[in-house]
């Protein structure tokens, strides 16, 4: 009996991913990455300050929400005590002066309750933490935020900034989608700390993402072509020692560089081509007797 030939299928991810991504990372290590694509996308946007203007706004996005969560997380933690059991489900079961109890932080301690509960509320206080517990300062540089944009997997914008200002909890639970899929349908009385503190910190926001993506797509895509008619290249601003007016370009590329260089270079150039390629008489001579 002949055996069957197995084609074997090999998934290209290439095959995938878009022209476009933007990437998020904290020391080289990648915590959120996403591919788009922009349509009617032309590299004039690259050289222009719009583009600079929506980059800047994305990184102000995620600074934004970072700085936010790590407010929420410091007031949850350090203000007054964290309430860490005597939770119920059920308040109208209890009397009146066991809901007092219940509900008002002052109170701590254990309560039998005429129910034949036990209720037993406790409370982590971080101001009466030993020194040796409180967490340390990480040291400079230690902990770095990244922003990168990249147009066929070349970066084409970059920016960088320290993460040593957040809080380790913050650092570590980095989700710029603000998903609730964690404690979406559960009682918030019953969360532990980790997803109580998640859902403080991300109830109410907004995907991040999506409205990154939208912003840039809207800025370097045709829209914004048919709505504004062009990119801004250049900015001009006063005068310079010559009278003459200054101009700030936002390409990439140092075309007053180039051009002086080149004017620098053209002579030394032209002689040293004249001396390894034949003169045109040279060339006359070797079309007509060769």
């Amino acid at each position: 009996m002949e055996k069957e030939n197995k084609r074997e299928f090999k998934l290209e991810n290439s095959l995938y991913k878009e022209r476009f991504q933007f990437i998020l990372q904290i020391n080289e290590n990648i915590i959120c990455q996403r591919f788009f694509r922009i349509n009617g996308f032309t590299n004039k946007a690259l050289n222009s300050r719009e583009f600079t203007d929506v980059m800047n706004e994305a990184v102000g996005m995620i600074q934004d929400d970072l700085v936010s969560k790590s407010r929420i997380y410091e007031w949850y933690t350090t203000h007054s005590p964290l309430k860490m059991t005597g939770f119920v489900n059920d308040l109208d079961k209890y009397t009146e002066a066991e809901k007092q109890f219940i509900l008002h932080d002052n109170c701590d301690g254990i309560l039998h309750c005429e129910n034949g509960d036990i209720i037993n509320k406790t409370y982590l206080d971080y101001t009466k933490i030993e020194d040796t517990q409180v967490e340390e300062r990480p040291k400079d540089g230690e902990f770095v935020f990244k922003f990168l944009f990249l147009v066929d997997d070349k970066v084409v914008y970059e920016r960088i900034w320290d993460g040593n200002v957040y809080p380790k909890y913050v650092r570590n639970s980095v989700d710029l989608t603000n998903s609730d899929i964690a404690y979406r349908d559960k009682d918030p009385m019953t969360l532990p700390f980790s997803l109580a503190i998640i859902r403080h910190m991300t109830i109410g926001k907004e995907d991040l993402t999506y409205h990154i993506i939208k912003k840039i797509c809207n800025t370097l895509g045709s829209s914004y072509l048919e709505e504004y008619g062009e990119y801004t290249d250049k900015e001009t601003w006063g005068k310079d020692s010559k009278g003459k007016t200054k101009t700030y370009s936002y390409s990439k590329i140092n075309y007053d560089m180039l051009n002086d260089w080149r004017n620098a270079t053209k002579k030394k150039t032209r002689d040293y081509l004249n001396s390894i390629l034949p003169s045109q008489k040279q060339l006359n001579y070797i079309d007509k007797y060769l």
